[in-house]
């Protein structure tokens, strides 16, 4: 017995009406950021290294050849600044996608240079870190390169943030000569933390499958759904009725 193409026209439109009124809406994703900033930073000054600079309003990496321009009590010398996080809230986070550090800072008084950052052991105090006193220099984890001017450097540390529930980072830049690269501190003034360094979180939120109901169904898929029952069902019974008569 041969089907003909308007039996199977038929067919497709009662098949497709059911797929989209009985089958589960799909999982669906979210895209969601997030920023977590540091609970302790601090620059030291080689010039000075007995000082503790943990209520500066800036962090200073590079040569710092005139302190006093930026307000810092000291002598000349190198900066190093270090960045303390606690990442545990990652461990709550669906999939995530990125996790990277952003240092918003500016480069002068002139050349560009490179920057590069190591993790540290985060055992060190934001109200006493000193030059002689910082921490060791531990895994590195990438530089950028300073442009002068004002930038915002973005350094990949997806590969530590799923070992570590809570990171210290050191930013340092040994070739940067009589010139410094500069960001806000938590110590700046700002109280929503803009204009300082931060890991930027990009992950995913996935929804469950739900099953529609009466109230989803959009009026125009029931009425064709019937309609191809009801145009179905008047063909076959034409086709059987046919086919009595000829027997």
């Amino acid at each position: 017995m041969k089907i003909s193409k308007l039996t199977l026209i038929i067919l497709c439109l009662i098949l497709a009406s059911g797929i989209y009124l009985f089958i589960p809406i799909a999982l669906s994703q979210n895209y969601q950021n997030l920023k977590i900033v540091p609970l302790r930073d601090a620059f030291v000054l080689e010039g000075s290294p007995d000082n503790n600079y943990g209520v500066d309003p800036l962090l200073f990496m590079g040569e710092m050849t005139d302190p006093s321009s930026f307000g810092v009590p000291g002598n000349p010398g190198y900066c190093e600044s270090y960045l303390f996080f606690n990442l545990s809230e990652l461990k709550s986070l669906d999939t995530i996608i990125e996790v990277s550090l952003i240092i918003p800072g500016a480069v002068g008084p002139t050349s560009d240079f490179n920057v590069y950052l190591y993790l540290t052991i985060p055992l060190w105090d934001e109200f006493t870190i000193s030059w002689n006193d910082k921490p060791t220099l531990g895994t590195p984890l990438g530089y950028f390169y300073a442009n002068y001017g004002f930038d915002f450097p973005k350094i990949d540390i997806s590969s530590i943030t799923d070992i570590y529930d809570e990171i210290s980072i050191c930013i340092r830049a040994p070739d940067a000569d009589n010139t410094i690269f500069y960001t806000n501190s938590r110590e700046s003034g700002n109280i929503l933390y803009e204009n300082l360094p931060y890991i930027y979180v990009n992950y995913t939120t996935s929804t469950e499958p739900n099953e529609p109901n009466n109230s989803e169904i959009p009026s125009y898929s029931i009425i064709i759904l019937m309609s191809s029952i009801a145009i179905s069902t008047i063909f076959i019974s034409r086709k059987l009725k046919k086919r009595i008569e000829s027997d």
